[in-house]
């Protein structure tokens, strides 16, 4: 009995363990919430999961020494023996090895005490017996808070962990893998076009089948209702010639008539639900189309033809307009003439078309709903086209300044090695991003700061070393004779007469960035 009420106590003990665990680390991410992203480091769950787990180990650790450290003073209360660190030590280690824990040495248990001296738990106590006497040294325990030491010492290493973690947000385990992957928009897009495609068409069959079962179970209906109000009288009765008019208080209702409604109310109800739920069509409107039909049988029929139209000229023509015109069109000839309205494919004559196809689209005109999406889109493609342009025209600027700066490099400077001059130049490039441009690649800034570069390279031997010197003056001669080549390749000529009478060459070079610029001999 004893060991199994042991057990329990463990399992319990492990559970209660595991919630508060799952507790502390829900609490942890919503943390998550008020830091900055700029400032903080992430972390992942599977590393935040790992301190929790020793903060836990540490907890019952702690409790474990404090138990022990107890038991010691209760043991020894009459100071006539006298207990040591390494008694403390090794009752601590046993307990540990009971609950299948990792034992610890001298100097963890002295963190520990320490810890405990802090939150005010403990305190160590030493007399000193003189110079080469030793000394002496024991725990005092605060009795005010012996009781609830657990909760004291969980509280603390849990504020502890929180500390750890105030400079770090907590991140999933696959989160950066996750983002890493992509999906294709479009194939995305078209699958879901189709889809919808596909549930619109399905929709429609639907609704087209279970109207024309409607429909031909009213027929039915009304072919056996045509004779209703006369019953036929039984040759034995007295009365044989008796008539029973219809909805009297003497006719008695038959069973075959009874089900006839039942019929005609979940005809009509299937079609309302339909309506409301596809087409968003209002109870009221149905409601004015019970009060102008003359009986429950034009009612459907009515509701019917609706459906067919909304389901024909919804996606073009707006559904309040259509709900207007059926009704106008209703209520002012097709009242007593229902059949009419319908969508006739057997050959029998309707005023279907005419209603639709010549009245209708004659008054209203189609919805700007399906323009406004074209637009839309226009706008989407045009802006699409925008951003590549612009890279295109970054990547010419980068590809134009790469050649000027080699082929200027590699004429004054021939010792240099073509490829390393390459590499160096694509990371000055790139290093310039958005500040790139032809004006400093013209005016010899990044030229010179790529000579530096080089200077400095040649001291690391990164380059072949050679004596450096200035080479401005061979630059400006090399210069006259490059922008000599451009002018008759990118540059439109211009010549403009000054008061000194002079003759000077105005170039106008769609190639440096769309900006006039002069450039004297």
């Amino acid at each position: 009995m004893i060991t199994e009420n042991k057990i329990k106590n463990k399992k319990n003990h492990q559970k209660a363990a595991a919630a508060a665990k799952k507790a502390l680390l829900k609490e942890l991410i919503r943390a998550n919430k008020g830091k900055n992203k700029k400032i903080c480091s992430e972390i992942t769950i599977y590393q935040v999961k790992a301190m929790i787990e020793k903060k836990f180990l540490r907890i019952s650790r702690m409790c474990k020494l404090y138990w022990a450290i107890n038991t010691k003073n209760e043991q020894y209360k009459s100071f006539t023996e006298q207990y040591s660190a390494k008694d403390i030590l090794a009752l601590t280690n046993s307990l540990l090895k009971k609950d299948n824990e990792k034992t610890v040495c001298s100097r963890t248990i002295q963190k520990d005490i320490k810890l405990m001296n802090k939150i005010g738990l403990l305190k160590t106590e030493t007399i000193r017996f003189g110079t080469k006497r030793g000394s002496l040294s024991f725990y005092v325990q605060n009795k005010y808070l012996a009781c609830k030491y657990k909760e004291i010492i969980q509280i603390e290493l849990v504020t502890i962990l929180k500390e750890e973690l105030v400079d770090k947000i907590i991140i999933g385990d696959l989160d950066k893998q996750i983002a890493k992957v992509k999906f294709d928009k479009e194939k995305s897009l078209r699958l879901l076009k189709e889809v919808e495609k596909k549930r619109s068409e399905e929709e429609d069959k639907e609704s087209e089948e279970e109207s024309k079962k409607e429909r031909s179970e009213i027929d039915k209906e009304e072919k056996l209702s045509s004779n209703s109000h006369v019953e036929i009288g039984h040759l034995l009765k007295t009365n044989s010639n008796y008539t029973y008019i219809k909805n009297s208080k003497e006719m008695p209702l038959k069973k075959e008539e009874s089900k006839e409604k039942t019929k005609k109310r979940e005809a009509s109800s299937g079609v309302e639900e339909r309506l409301v739920r596809k087409h968003h069509v209002a109870k009221k409107y149905m409601q004015l189309v019970r009060d102008n039909s003359n009986n429950n049988a034009t009612y459907i029929n009515a509701l019917l033809n609706l459906e067919t139209a909304l389901n024909c000229y919804a996606k073009s023509y707006r559904r309040d307009e259509i709900t207007k015109h059926f009704l106008e069109e209703f209520t002012s000839k097709y009242k007593n003439k229902i059949w009419m309205m319908m969508r006739r494919e057997d050959g029998v004559v309707s005023d279907y078309e005419v209603i639709w196809e010549k009245r209708f689209k004659k008054k209203y005109k189609k919805d700007d709903l399906e323009v406004n999406k074209s637009k839309k889109t226009e706008k989407i493609t045009g802006k699409e086209k925008e951003m590549e342009k612009r890279e295109k025209q970054r990547e010419e600027l980068k590809n134009n300044i790469f050649s000027i700066l080699l082929s200027q490099i590699t004429t004054i400077r021939r010792e240099l090695d073509k490829s390393k001059v390459a590499t160096l130049i694509k990371r000055f490039i790139e290093e310039k991003k958005d500040r790139l441009n032809y004006a400093d690649a013209v005016n010899n800034s990044y030229y010179y700061s790529l000579l530096e570069i080089i200077d400095k390279k040649e001291t690391d031997s990164c380059f072949k070393t050679q004596e450096t010197c200035s080479y401005k003056s061979q630059y400006d001669r090399y210069k006259d004779s490059l922008f000599a080549s451009m002018a008759t390749k990118y540059a439109k000529t211009e010549y403009s007469q000054k008061t000194n009478n002079r003759l000077e060459p105005h170039f106008v070079s769609s190639f440096l960035e769309k900006t006039s610029r002069e450039y004297r001999r």
